[in-house]
């Protein structure tokens, strides 16, 4: 893994350095100051000199007005910078500091007044929603008001439940597909979290597997506190922003500044200060009593940054760690002593179902497996509990006992995020960001023994580059390369001896018997994947007359370690009422037969964009552009996947023909064919009625990137994987719930997989000759299939009509004013404010901040 992830940073840093003397770069932004400059008339004031300073740093660059009168400093970092204009006839003029937003651009006018007369200049700053400069719905959040909001969790999706549209998903797993409840963390204006990108400097930290925000050893996205600002884009109508159909999420990290700065911070919560879960002691009893689960949440983390050398090469460093201890109270419902000796009897003789009627065979050789089961339970106690059938004590209630098992998973993760930042020149400028993040996940507590407890190390490693060079004051180029590479594979410690222990996850099929499950979630395991990403933006400006104009490339390659083939391949046996279990009969017994424990995954994409922002007066703006998308199919290194010709209603459905002429069993592109491009285009207009009021307007067409999820369900299709049940109510007989004893329905679904690979290799068809009104035909096996012909991408329509106040900073010399913030950003802050006592009042939180 360190050889690997070494040889992919080395080659970056080569690509870096090669690029830099060949190729204009990007910093990963799209931030831009612009506006116009006019006389005490309104006349335009051509060729002016205009130079644009980052406070911070002391970064300079210098433009001159067009005969438009406009200026335009594209491609800048977000930051605080001020603008002077000097002018031939005019005083010089000079801005109060204006706050770029990360994937922004602001508007700064200046109203210039005759040499000889007074000084005092008027400059408007234009900003927010409705700023003519800006086509996309934005909310921007700065580094205090961060800072500042109740963040539970310190999480950087959080910021994005501020924004215009946001719904937070609050019920089901946010990194499980089939989670009711919902998927991802926050969804906007009705559509799907997999349509959100999370992109910071430049660089889209999706997961690309499950096309979500990633979340690693604690779910949580942390960084925080090494986050300048943060803006939400909802609506995209600018191309160079929107390669996910919905919102488009910027963060651009801190930077180092002429003077060092840092900070540090400290959050916890314990059990001291949290309660009892309310059913924790629904089932003591009085010589067993259930404890409360030790809980502890401890955050902390420092920053720090400042020159290297002054104004020209700057430092930025943050390290954050978590540590966990999750309280989990579960119910468990066990065999009690004098139920599992009447089992090991039982076992012997056989017996009848009271429930079916059906006679259950002796079953002599599972006794020791039964013996083992038992001994992996824990000490009995609790209240009991009645079952249908039960042969102990007059109401049935001696065969099960009930209690609340009180536990708890231990989560722990660090982060460390380097970044640096070096003006070459006043053409050429550069930086790196390096980030590590590693950790262990508690990925499942088993209440019954800790044996099957399952964990999950996710370490992360992450490199991205921004190069800026200015051919001229009207060219402007970014190059923003980057490499990532991330593993999570999970599995109990020790996998192999736990599996020895106890090879099979039995549970109940019934609510007639409740039984805890014993295996664990073994039958899941291995599951996982690792992934490496490339990616490759860049992105020119070039400003003539009226016009700005944008050209981008984005291009991204996948390469997947996909461990899902794993799931299924522990037998899963059930039993469906009280005599399956004591006579150690299986209802059913499914087993998956993968012919690998992992497939190599790839996908990539080819993005081209272009897009012109027209002024054809003072008052109005114009952005037109096209995105146009090539994907490439999803395809499989050792040829993988498995899939019907066609979709399911081409096939042919006659059980005497041969599988293998219905399926294609080594198939190495996911989807039958791919279309050549996607395209989107996309306008918006804007237009100010009066001095404090515009109107905005936009349509858009919007595709997604497809997760490379979709590639288990061919992965994990017949001849490759396949699925077979055998027990009582399965398909292919047995009925011994252990395996390797006579009759057992686990052997069964294993003889039932070679037969079917033998038929399915000779040509052979595994339903033929089946009889008339049989309910099942034994080796059948289900296919997840796909569409005929060319893959349809999703598009998605967007449209918006909006009429509102401009926002307004004042004059020059007067008291800085705070507009410069999103409107809506504001009346989240005020929101929340009196609620952020509230918050942490159960919590320990300090903070230290200092400047030199």
């Amino acid at each position: 893994m360190r050889i690997r992830t070494t040889v992919l940073l080395a080659i970056l840093l080569m690509l870096i350095a090669v690029n830099a003397k060949t190729l204009p770069a990007q910093s990963g932004t799209s931030s831009a100051l612009t506006g116009s400059i006019n006389d005490a008339t309104g006349a335009v004031v051509p060729n002016a000199t205009v130079k644009a300073s980052e406070v911070s740093t002391g970064a300079a660059r210098t433009a001159r007005s067009n005969a438009e009168g406009r200026f335009l400093f594209a491609q800048v970092n977000p930051g605080t910078y001020r603008i002077s204009v000097a002018a031939e006839g005019f005083g010089p003029a000079e801005s109060q500091p204006s706050t770029v937003a990360v994937g922004q651009t602001i508007a700064v006018n200046f109203t210039l007044k005759p040499a000889s007369a007074s000084q005092t200049v008027e400059v408007t700053a234009q900003t927010g929603l409705l700023s003519l400069e800006n086509p996309n719905t934005s909310t921007t959040l700065e580094a205090k008001a961060i800072e500042r909001l109740p963040n539970p969790g310190q999480d950087l999706t959080y910021l994005t439940q501020f924004a215009q549209g946001a719904l937070m998903n609050t019920a089901g797993s946010s990194n499980d597909a089939k989670a009711p409840g919902g998927y991802g963390n926050v969804e906007f204006n009705g559509l799907p979290a997999t349509s959100n990108g999370y992109i910071l400097d430049g660089y889209d930290t999706n997961d690309p597997w499950l096309g979500l925000n990633i979340g690693l050893s604690t779910n949580l996205v942390i960084g925080l506190d090494a986050v300048q600002e943060a803006t939400v884009n909802t609506n995209s109508f600018s191309v160079d922003q929107g390669r996910y159909a919905v919102a488009q999420v910027n963060y651009f990290t801190k930077s180092g500044t002429n003077a060092f700065h840092g900070d540090a911070y400290e959050i916890w919560n314990g059990s001291l200060f949290n309660a009892e879960d309310y059913f924790l002691h629904a089932n003591d009893m009085a010589d067993s009593s259930a404890k409360k689960p030790r809980s502890t949440v401890n955050e902390f983390g420092v920053s720090i940054g400042g020159p290297i050398r002054r104004n020209r090469l700057f430092f930025f460093g943050h390290y954050e760690g978590i540590r966990m201890a999750l309280p989990l109270v579960s119910q468990i419902t066990l065999p009690t002593p004098a139920y599992q000796q009447y089992v090991l009897g039982q076992l012997a003789t056989g017996g009848t179902d009271p429930v079916t009627g059906a006679t259950l065979p002796a079953q002599p050789a599972e006794v020791p497996f039964y013996q083992k089961m038992f001994s992996l339970l824990p000490a009995s106690g609790g209240s009991p509990v009645p079952i249908v059938g039960c042969p102990l004590r007059t109401n049935g209630d001696g065969c099960a006992s009930q209690r609340q098992a009180s536990l708890n998973n231990s989560d722990s993760e660090n982060l460390i995020v380097v970044k640096i930042d070096h003006t070459i020149n006043v053409n050429n400028s550069v930086w790196y960001r390096f980030q590590q993040d590693t950790g262990l996940q508690a990925a499942y507590t088993d209440p019954i023994n800790p044996v099957f407890n399952s964990y999950s190390p996710q370490p992360q490693r992450t490199l991205v580059a921004g190069y800026t060079h200015l051919f001229s004051s009207n060219v402007v180029n970014q190059f923003n390369p980057g490499a990532s590479w991330y593993s999570s594979i999970f599995e109990p410690n020790h996998y192999p001896q736990v599996l020895g222990t106890f090879p099979i996850v039995l549970a109940s099929g019934s609510d007639s018997v409740p039984f805890t499950t014993i295996g664990g979630n073994n039958n899941t395991y291995p599951q996982g994947r690792k992934v490496t990403q490339w990616q490759i933006n860049n992105n020119l400006t070039w400003t003539h007359e009226k016009h700005t104009w944008k050209f981008g490339i984005n291009t991204r390659r996948l390469d997947v370690s996909n461990y899902d083939l794993g799931e299924g391949t522990v037998p899963t046996v059930t039993f469906n009422d009280l005599a399956e279990f004591t006579y150690g009969a299986a209802y059913t017994a499914s087993q998956s037969f993968p012919v690998s424990l992992k497939e190599r995954v790839s996908a990539g994409n080819l993005e081209y964009y272009a897009m012109d922002t027209y002024k054809p007066v003072a008052k109005a703006t114009i952005t037109y552009g096209m995105r146009v998308t090539w994907n490439t199919n999803v395809t499989s290194e050792k040829d993988l996947f498995a899939r019907i010709g066609g979709s399911f209603l081409d096939a042919s459905h006659d059980i005497d023909e041969p599988l293998k002429q219905v399926v294609l069993g080594n198939v190495h592109g996911l989807f039958p064919a791919m279309p050549s491009f996607v395209y989107q285009p996309r306008v918006s207009f804007a237009y100010q009625l009066r001095p404090r009021l515009a109107v905005h307007s936009g349509f858009g067409v919007f595709s997604d990137i497809i997760p490379l999820q979709i590639a288990d369900l061919a992965a994990m299709n017949a001849p490759n994987d396949p699925t077979f049940v055998g027990g009582i109510g399965g398909q292919v007989g047995g009925i011994g719930i252990a395996p390797g004893v006579a009759g057992s329905a686990v052997d069964a679904a294993a003889n039932a997989n070679l037969s079917f690979k033998t038929i399915f290799r000779s040509g052979g068809a595994p339903c033929a000759g089946m009889q008339p009104g049989a309910p099942t035909c034994p080796l059948a096996v289900s296919l997840n299939t796909f569409p005929s012909g060319t893959l349809k991408t999703p598009y998605y329509y967007q449209y918006t009509l909006k009429k509102g106040p401009l926002p307004f900073t004042g004059i020059l010399g007067d008291e800085p004013s705070q507009a410069w913030k999103n409107d809506s950003a504001n009346s989240a802050l005020k929101a929340t404010r009196s609620s952020k006592k509230f918050s942490f009042f159960i919590n320990h939180r300090a903070r230290s901040s200092w400047m030199i």
